[in-house]
């Protein structure tokens, strides 16, 4: 954090708001929550129609403020300024549509954190996921918690960023690609719940446990 406060004081300079994060969440946020009712989603990706379309058919013609969704037309505005626009339009929209926003965040959740492709793939896609992820979804959360209140400060800062980054995307994007980079942390807490349950099933077996 300290090695970033120069790089987010020299953005403060040019745009006047400290940020360290690049221009580019709005567009994030507009491509997950407003470019699915606008006539952009048609040229989507074929996974992003089937896991929105449904949703888009059934609520195009009852959105508040669909204005909002569509991508605005930019001229010559610096990057900060689009992103801003872009943001505060998004959200806005969102805040519009409550009731969608929770659909959006439900189909993401699914998305996020399923073990295994909803697509039409191979079954053997199926059998590697739940051989590499389910067993992580198992044992995740009560490793998080274990690591949270009994792993000292690193185990707090390891199940507090991953619960964050996770949250942030169940609120803004979905997607695989947004997962992987929590994969692996994920699997540290799983490992820490399933070795707190190997260890009480050993206790439980040893001679003369009460």
């Amino acid at each position: 954090m300290l090695l970033m406060l120069p790089w987010g004081l020299r953005n403060m300079g040019i745009c006047g708001s400290f940020r360290i994060l690049p221009a580019q969440g709005g567009v994030n946020l507009w491509e997950y929550n407003g470019m699915i009712f606008t006539d952009r989603f048609d040229a989507d990706a074929e996974g992003a129609r089937l896991l929105y379309g449904g949703l888009r058919e059934a609520e195009m013609g009852r959105l508040r403020s669909p204005e909002l969704a569509e991508f605005p037309e930019f001229r010559d505005e610096p990057e900060w300024v689009r992103d801003d626009i872009l943001t505060r339009r998004t959200l806005a929209f969102m805040l519009r549509n409550p009731l969608l926003t929770v659909r959006l965040i439900t189909i993401r959740f699914v998305e996020f954190f399923k073990p295994f492709p909803l697509n039409d793939y191979s079954p053997l896609f199926t059998l590697a996921g739940l051989l590499s992820f389910a067993w992580v979804l198992l044992f995740l959360w009560g490793g998080a918690w274990i690591a949270a209140v009994r792993g000292g400060p690193a185990g707090f800062l390891l199940a507090t960023t991953a619960a964050g980054y996770s949250l942030m995307h169940l609120l803004t994007a979905s997607g695989t690609p947004h997962r992987v980079a929590m994969d692996f942390p994920w699997a540290i807490l799983a490992l820490v719940g399933l070795r707190h349950c190997v260890e009480r099933l050993a206790a439980g077996r040893s001679p003369g446990h009460d």
